[in-house]
């Protein structure tokens, strides 16, 4: 919102060519509101927050560059008992997380991991074994391919698991545990079938330097046998409230003559693109004549669109098909441009710092005028004079930046843009 001052003296300066008095109104048009989960009561329980141990290969604030290690199949020549994982990514509220990525990793059969060379773990720089990253699907789920994990000195047999929200920013940082039926030397032997030693050091999760302090919620589901292999299945709870997309505003307009189209949004998160759909109904038969790729930022995103001309009709009526990454569909608000307002409505200096002269149809009463900031704030409303067909407004001592011009008249509706310099 502009603070008040320069608002004031834009609004008192407004008497030349016809303008009349204007009502400053300061409300943001929220249009589309995308399906979203309030924070709600504590349904879930968060999966207790571990270290990332002593071999994460990088840094939490790299996941986006990893390229590499996006892959399902994480074993690449690492052999052992085959285990299929799979991950269920949530909230408190007990909501899925579509979108978010999952960075595993774990040791060997041998207890080895991948890209060190220490005396603890001798021979291993430069590989990328037994790590993967993935993306939660529509039901915030992931699925990968490994084998079993081996242990090491201190240690129960253990997965690391990292999470991560749509933009990156990391989530939660644990550890999964496995029943110790399976790891810790008693008749099922796991590790001991290809590793050739069980893990009589460490039977217990009270000796674990890890899981001492608790391991129920972290606890793997297990199933199968050492000559089938392994399924092992977990469900990760955060603590992440998804935001709301916002579409701002949505305006169909001219810009320098030409028929254009622009929108705004916030919060964009799992958003995959924008499709440009146009009807000469305002109800049916629409039809995608465009699209364009999501900016996927959380901050305020500014957008805008190109119509062919002539247009297609004297009214054409134009709507946002919005979609997510996972397939989600929704629809913005339809707005509408007369074929005649390329030639009704123009700005003699669409780029000033001092007066902007509109020249636009004449006016026979009920018509307005109305300034709407970039960042979709109505800055100003007002009522323009009969018969006049230039109006002049002084916009000193409006913020630097751009702004929508909106003349209404009876059903027209006349929108372009101009610029206000320093």
């Amino acid at each position: 919102m502009k603070s008040q001052s320069p608002r004031r003296h834009f609004l008192a300066s407004m008497g030349a060519l016809g303008i009349g008095t204007l009502l400053p109104f300061s409300k943001k048009v929220a249009a589309f509101t995308k399906n979203i989960d309030g924070p709600g009561p504590a349904a879930c329980t968060l999966i207790p927050s571990e270290t990332r141990g002593p071999f994460p290969l990088f840094d939490s604030s790299a996941i986006a560059s990893q390229s590499a290690l996006i892959r399902s199949d994480i074993r690449e020549s690492q052999t052992g008992v085959p285990l299929t994982l799979t991950i269920n990514v949530q909230n408190l509220a007990c909501t899925p997380l579509p979108g978010c990525k999952v960075y595993i990793w774990h040791c060997s059969k041998a207890g080895l991991y991948s890209g060190y060379s220490n005396s603890m773990n001798p021979g291993q720089a430069g590989l990328t074994y037994l790590r993967g990253i993935q993306t939660t699907d529509g039901s915030g789920q992931v699925t990968f391919t490994t084998v079993f994990p081996g242990w090491y000195m201190g240690r129960l047999t253990h997965i690391h698991v990292e999470v991560y929200n749509p933009s990156n920013t990391l989530l939660l940082t644990s550890q999964f545990a496995f029943p110790l039926d399976s790891v810790a030397g008693t008749p099922t032997q796991l590790v001991n079938a290809y590793y050739g030693n069980a893990n009589n050091t460490i039977t217990a999760y009270s000796a674990d330097n890890v899981f001492n302090d608790g391991y129920a919620d972290q606890l793997l589901t297990l199933t199968g046998s050492v000559a089938a292999g392994y399924s092992a299945s977990h469900t990760f709870t955060a603590n992440y409230v998804i935001v709301p997309l916002r579409l701002i505003s949505f305006t169909a307009g001219i810009e320098n003559k030409n028929p254009m189209l622009w929108w705004i949004t916030e919060n964009e998160e799992n958003l995959s693109h924008f499709e440009i759909e146009q009807s000469t109904h305002p109800s049916r038969n629409f039809e995608k004549i465009g699209s364009v790729t999501a900016k996927n930022s959380s901050a305020t995103n500014h957008y805008s669109f190109s119509l062919q001309q002539p247009l297609p009709a004297e009214i054409t009526y134009y709507r946002l098909r919005i979609i997510d990454k996972d397939g989600t569909v929704q629809y913005s608000t339809i707005v509408n441009l007369h074929d005649h307002t390329l030639d009704s409505i123009s700005i003699l200096n669409a780029y000033t710092n001092s007066e902007l002269v509109i020249r636009h149809p004449a006016v026979y009463g009920n018509s307005s005028l109305k300034v709407v900031s970039i960042s979709g704030q109505l800055v100003a409303t007002g009522k323009l004079q009969t018969g006049v067909s230039l109006t002049s407004i002084n916009v000193k001592k409006l913020t630097p930046g751009t702004y929508m011009l909106i003349i209404e008249s009876g059903i027209d509706r006349f929108v372009t843009k101009f610029y206000k310099g320093y």
